[in-house]
């Protein structure tokens, strides 16, 4: 058996065995991973090897058993801590230390007094191989070594030098540089004069997605794709090849996977006290989901209304989807299932995560998904069923780490961070299958041999080695080196990575691309890889700047280029205004509410797209604590607090501080979420606040609240009407509509007499007895800035007087709009108001009335059907 080792080529290697040839046995190219599987397996020590997760979660009881140097760091964070103490037992044991403590540091001599919590890693292996190559024969016959065998850690060494004496053949091959041209061959050089000929080429595209097409379109002018290699390539990369019609990579998609993957760590956080609605929105957004489908739709229902966990909404949604389950056993398990998912326990307060309450809800998704799987027949998809074994692996996995941490309670950094080391265990997604005529590497080390032209995608600064020193003082360092252990220094460690980036630079024998994109996924700033600053440092001191700006900068200049094809497009679709449609299909529904009559008035046709045809945008919720929201939560509030409070400001606002704790959990969870503090402390001050002062605004102006949220009902605009007043004052009729926020657009709207909403109210409370003969007055309530605005002077010192038309006039203007509107629809024309009639018309963007019609601009920015009537593609035209 001949092996050729390179510690890098873990993630395969190039040319590879077949190196010139169409076949070939007893030869393998391993990396250190490939090689102590292949020596274990000789050695008859084969056997399961823990995660690095499992292994930092066993080292947790021996910290907290034991008091060391660590002790602070894990009382704080015991696995945080872990996991950087087996960092640093795993390169002292590469180093040449076997977990001994007489004659150690201190402080190594205490890691020492770690080692039966510990196992097993690369370390530790390597070296019970190296006890084993004393007994047993490897039978390896040569072992080629692509890095001087001094140059390897200790434990290699010793490796090696066991199967030397049993007869193996080692020999230290030094790689030779392949021949080049151009800026290939002189960038090898100490002084580089750049000629531009594209065998060297840094690619500074805009973004990943355009590097992919760059490097694609370059890959397309190749002559042959034989001898090309790529490398570190990803989907992004394979999905840009294909459409090139080239072959794909197979590259795998880094946290991918089966959506079945995220249910656990979904589930898990669905634990905390309250549940983050986003959370759940998430979990009822899987196509495949612990949640029935018919019960998803209708929480997400609920969520829409009610941003939180728990609400009065949710619980009818929920009580409502399980009814209509009609077998009375899947009934129940489903309702015992979701009541765990569902029903949080977990408090916010820093104790942790209890580890019962984790292992609960670990079985929970363990048990639906082998349920799952059980019911699949036999016409499911392959990929399918994968996906479920692999999430039931990472349940095993995580039961599994939970077991050997032994600590009674998680923090959420932890909590989440080791989710992500049981789903690292999984297999990543190939987007797209490897194709055979383009080779392929994860790292440049691995290129070992001449390729004619190489793709170095992702050459960027974050995708360089790092490799953390540990923190030894200089006596500990010494200490460590009589006992024969040498741990690599700074300077040590970037040579070697130095000369191992430098493979594709020297193993290159036409062209190299260099992809560094100038932002990476994110968008945020990235930069070369430093291998550049080592080409740019080689550059002659005479090079003119022009060429220098070009060859650093990355500015294009590979030749032979894709040829560009200029193909017109279609003209973009023109914007309409006017539409005809039958006037049969336009009937306005009744009861008419004030906001049907006022989507009317503003546009028409986004009117009956949505009221009409009822159609709708994809399912797409907002859990965000908006105005919206807020505005809804405020008038909850207010409808149950002012009526008790019977007009004493004091009582308003214990009661608003007692509703507001009791209640605000269940309808507008994110306020109670950790780093939304400061908003939930404005939001229940803007609360209690507003009840007080509407309670001293009732007392000054000698009224009383008769209702709140009232159904109002009466006629108007030729037909029934129908609206819910949020606050109604007595016995002088006044009706008040409470706002989160807008306050200069509710004082503009009274003045210039678009304040529609209160008419409509207005004109149907007039209508209704049980009030003194006066006029209706009118308010905004603008909770947020604590105002209340309204044009009657006579509401007392605390309402803000705007001079502006009365009600009855903006009734008027109102009336006169609609008719004008409901003439057009009884002759079946819709206008999209946002498009203007004349093409160099600009439209006015604000609420007005003119010549006795209140005209409402449309609400673009909250409309969906932008793209039917043209309005969203004013932007492309021009």
């Amino acid at each position: 058996m001949k092996i050729r080792f390179d510690p890098d080529f873990d993630g395969g290697a190039w040319p590879g065995p077949l190196d010139g040839r169409d076949a070939a046995a007893g030869e393998a190219w391993l990396g250190e991973l490939g090689l102590l599987e292949r020596l274990e397996t000789v050695l008859g020590l084969s056997g399961p090897v823990p995660s690095q997760a499992e292994r930092a979660a066993a080292l947790v009881p021996g910290l907290q058993r034991t008091v060391g140097f660590w002790s602070e760091s894990a009382d704080v964070d015991p696995l945080g801590s872990a996991r950087e103490l087996l960092r640093w037992r795993d390169e002292l044991g590469m180093a040449g230390w076997r977990g001994q403590v007489t004659g150690m540091p201190a402080r190594v001599a205490a890691l020492g007094g770690l080692n039966d919590d510990a196992l097993p890693g690369l370390p530790e292996r390597a070296w019970s191989v190296c006890n084993a190559l004393s007994r047993r024969s490897a039978e390896l016959g040569s072992l080629e070594l692509l890095e001087p065998r001094a140059a390897l850690p200790r434990v290699w060494q010793a490796v090696i030098a066991r199967l030397k004496e049993q007869g193996t053949s080692v020999v230290e091959i030094a790689l030779e540089a392949a021949p080049a041209t151009g800026d290939l061959l002189a960038a090898r050089e100490r002084e580089l004069h750049p000629g531009l000929d594209g065998s060297l080429q840094l690619l500074r595209s805009d973004g990943p997605w355009a590097a992919a097409v760059e490097t694609a379109a370059w890959l397309s002018t190749r002559s042959s794709l034989k001898d090309v290699v790529i490398i570190s390539p990803t989907p992004l990369l394979d999905t840009e090849l294909r459409r090139f019609g080239l072959p794909t990579t197979g590259a795998r998609q880094l946290g991918g996977g089966s959506s079945v993957l995220e249910v656990l760590a979904l589930v898990l956080s669905l634990g905390w006290k309250p549940a983050d609605p986003a959370v759940a929105a998430e979990l009822l957004g899987l196509p495949v989901s612990p949640v029935p489908g018919r019960i998803a739709y209708r929480l997400r229902r609920a969520l829409a209304e009610w941003p939180a966990v728990g609400s009065e909404d949710w619980n009818e949604a929920l009580a409502e989807g399980l009814g209509a389950i009609d077998d009375e056993q899947v009934r129940e398990r489903t309702r015992e299932r979701l009541a765990n998912i569902f029903d949080s326990h977990v408090g916010r307060d820093g104790s942790g995560y209890p580890v019962a309450e984790i292992r609960k809800r670990t079985a929970l998704v363990r048990d639906w998904l082998r349920r799952r799987k059980a019911v699949l027949t036999d016409g499911v998809e392959v990929e399918f069923a994968q996906s479920l074994d692999e999430a039931i692996a990472q349940c095993r996995a995580f039961d599994r780490i939970v077991d050997l941490a032994g600590l009674a309670a998680w923090s959420e950094a932890d909590l989440q961070r080791f989710l992500d080391e049981a789903r690292a265990g999984s297999a990543s997604e190939r987007v797209l299958p490897a194709e055979a005529g383009l080779a392929s590497v994860l790292c440049p080390a691995a290129l070992a041999g001449p390729a004619r032209s190489v793709v170095w995608w992702n050459f960027t600064r974050q995708s360089a080695p790092r490799h953390p020193r540990i923190p030894f003082t200089v006596a500990e360092r010494a200490q460590l080196a009589g006992a024969g252990i040498e741990l690599a220094t700074p300077a040590d460690v970037a040579i070697r990575h130095a000369a191992r980036w430098q493979r594709p630079l020297f193993q290159t024998r036409e062209s190299l691309l260099l992809v560094a994109p100038l932002t990476d996924e994110a968008g945020r700033e990235s930069h070369p890889h430093p291998l550049w600053d080592e080409i740019g440092a080689r550059l002659a001191a005479g090079t003119a700047e022009s060429k220098r700006s070009r060859f650093l900068n990355g500015d294009i200049h590979t030749t032979p280029r894709a040829a560009l094809v200029t193909q017109d497009l279609r003209p973009v679709p023109q914007a309409e205004r006017n539409w005809s449609v039958p006037a049969k299909l336009l009937e306005i529904p009744a009861p008419a509410s004030n906001s049907a009559i006022e989507d009317l008035v503003r546009c028409p046709m986004q009117w009956a797209l949505a009221r009409v045809a009822k159609l709708r945008a994809p399912d797409q919720i907002d859990v965000e604590i908006s105005n919206l929201v807020l505005g809804r939560l405020a008038h909850a509030l207010l409808e149950e607090v002012l009526p008790a409070a019977a007009g004493d400001s004091s009582a308003a606002g214990e009661l608003a501080r007692g509703w507001f704790d009791e209640h605000a959990p269940t309808r507008v969870a994110g306020l109670f979420l950790r780093g939304n503090e400061a908003e939930h402390a404005r939001v229940r001050r803007i609360l209690v606040d507003s009840a007080t002062l509407f309670a001293d605004f009732i007392r000054d102006s000698g009224l009383e609240l008769r209702f709140t949220e009232e159904r109002l009902t009466g006629t108007g605009l030729g037909r029934d009407l129908l609206g819910i007043a949020d606050l109604v004052l007595g016995p002088r009729p006044v009706v008040i509509d409470a706002k989160w926020g807008g306050l200069a657009y509710r004082r503009t709207a009274l003045q210039k007499g678009t304040a529609t909403q209160l008419a409509f109210y207005a004109h149907l409370l007039h209508q209704r007895g049980g009030f003194d003969e006066q006029a209706v007055s009118v308010a905004f309530f603008v909770l947020s800035r604590g105002r209340i605005l309204s044009t009657d002077p006579a509401l007392g010192t605390r309402a803000e007087v705007v001079q502006g038309p009365t009600h009855a006039e903006t009734w008027s203007a109102l009336e006169q709009a609609f008719e004008t509107r409901n003439q057009e629809l009884q002759q079946g024309i819709l206008l999209a108001t946002a498009i203007p009639e004349e093409p160099d018309q600009v439209l006015k963007t604000d609420d007005r009335v003119e010549e006795g019609v209140v005209v409402l601009k449309p609400n673009c920015q909250w409309c969906d059907y932008g793209g039917l009537c043209g309005a969203s593609l004013e932007g492309a035209r021009g």
